[in-house]
């Protein structure tokens, strides 16, 4: 009895999690799920979600008033994923820090674009720029681009290695996606970054 008793409570706290961070959010809000508690700190408008988005458990967004939040299709976090856009000025003189309420115009948006995984407690700061499919490995730190179809990790989050091993399974899911990229144009972004690229001319 107990044990039905939980999993109705379990069920009716992910609807109401889901229903709270579909509110908050703006975009097509087709397949939302949030697994778990959320605290969504934003106002109206600051944070745009695409379709069949998924996020684990203690989901946390934190947007400065000077920034906004686009998270792409088919987007996937893990638990305690963190998106903290702001910061505070540290030129405050008129106390501690605990009572500075400016906020840094300077801090950049965040972008997630399409099909990102997320990985467990990982931190978007601001600035960072999710590639669309990549992979960010778990408790990461982000602040900066993620290149598209690789895999970065780490403290801050670094280049670990693409997701593919070849051109043509680049290509296969470029085309299963109805990505907007091309194999050049990450063969141009992934060569810029000072990565060796000669693996993508292979089948």
């Amino acid at each position: 009895m107990i044990s039905g008793v939980m999993k109705f409570f379990v069920f009716l706290n992910r609807v109401i999690n889901s229903l709270i961070f579909r509110v908050l959010v703006s975009g097509t809000k087709s397949n939302i799920r949030v697994a778990g508690f959320s605290h969504v700190n934003v106002r109206k408008h600051q944070i745009f979600v695409g379709d069949d988005f998924f996020s684990g458990k203690d989901l946390y967004v934190s947007l400065s008033p000077f920034t906004k939040c686009r998270i792409g299709d088919a987007v996937m976090f893990g638990p305690e994923v963190m998106i903290l856009s702001g910061n505070h000025l540290t030129n405050y003189c008129d106390g501690h820090m605990r009572y500075n309420d400016r906020h840094d115009s300077s801090a950049k948006s965040i972008v997630v674009e399409n099909g990102a995984w997320v990985g467990a407690r990982s931190i978007l700061l601001s600035g960072s720029e999710l590639g669309e499919g990549c992979i960010v490995g778990a408790n990461s730190l982000v602040n900066s681009r993620v290149l598209p179809y690789s895999i970065f990790g780490g403290q801050p989050a670094r280049f670990l290695k693409c997701r593919f091993d070849n051109i043509s399974e680049l290509s296969q899911v470029l085309a299963s996606t109805n990505s907007k990229y091309t194999v050049a144009c990450i063969q141009n972004e992934y060569q810029k970054y000072g990565l060796d690229i000669t693996w993508m001319n292979a089948e």
